[in-house]
């Protein structure tokens, strides 16, 4: 497997190692670097083993922004063929230790929905689901109930992670 580079300051990786139960929700201040941080560690989570992450955001262009800044970068890192991005599904498709193809059905992915279209959400269960300001994805409660909780259910592992600023 290959390993990545990343850097992130002391206190995101105390946070983030500290990610214990099924739920946890990380208020944080502006300019924390957290959204940065939780990429990074994305990337780390599905290179380990065959993972499914879902990040949630706001909207639609934060995606294609966090992306481009914070996660190509670091992709850019592994060998060529070791990873892909479907634009149009907005899925990263990843190599990790047990596939070296990450188009073989042990590849780790990562999918990506925005809150401006919660009907979207529905559907595949997850080992992680990230929310992004989560203080305003949780405001409808529609998504939380009908969506985030049952992508929950498909394995033990399972972990919600609610970070942002808080809002509301």
């Amino acid at each position: 497997m290959s390993e990545v580079r990343i850097k992130i300051t002391p206190q995101q990786n105390q946070i983030l190692n500290s990610i214990t139960h099924k739920y946890t929700s990380i208020p944080k201040g502006r300019r924390f670097g957290i959204t940065h941080a939780m990429c990074l560690f994305s990337i780390k989570w599905l290179l380990e083993k065959p993972r499914r992450i879902l990040w949630g955001d706001t909207v639609h262009g934060n995606i294609e922004r966090y992306f481009d800044l914070y996660i190509r970068p670091v992709l850019n890192q592994l060998p060529k063929g070791s990873w892909h991005w479907d634009k149009v599904y907005k899925r990263l498709r990843i190599i990790n230790s047990e596939t070296n193809d990450c188009f073989s059905e042990k590849a780790s992915f990562m999918d990506f929905r925005s809150a401006d279209n919660p009907m979207n959400w529905e559907g595949f269960g997850y080992h992680y689901i990230l929310l992004n300001e989560a203080g305003i994805i949780l405001k409808d409660p529609y998504l939380y109930r009908n969506a985030i909780l049952p992508m929950l259910l498909d394995f033990q592992e399972s972990k919600l992670i609610a970070f942002g600023a808080p809002k509301g």
